[in-house]
């Protein structure tokens, strides 16, 4: 996934993230994207919480690279992946 500067507002970040594992997975990002358009970004936990588990019932391996991830400096970017990362780390998916 390459980022620009002007993908640093939460709600355009997620829908790039989540559409990109779901075109490589083939998984159902089109319901994630949706939660996000009725109900925002508050409850980004729970969508990428959807999302992982959508991942591990697909048991496919793939590495997310989040090319220029430098130029994204909005806090709740940098929340949801260390959210993901820790996630990761801990055993999840």
């Amino acid at each position: 996934m390459s980022l620009e500067p002007s993908e640093n507002t939460p709600a355009l970040f997620y829908c790039y993230l989540i559409t990109a594992v779901s075109q490589k997975l083939n998984i159902c990002g089109k319901n994630f994207l949706e939660q996000i358009k009725s109900s925002g970004i508050s409850s980004i936990e729970n969508i990428l919480i959807g999302m992982i588990n959508e991942i591990t019932e697909d048991g496919t391996e793939f590495t997310l690279v989040l090319d220029d991830y430098h130029v994204i400096t909005d806090s709740l970017i940098h929340r949801a992946i260390f959210f993901l990362t820790i996630y990761r780390q801990l055993g999840g998916w």
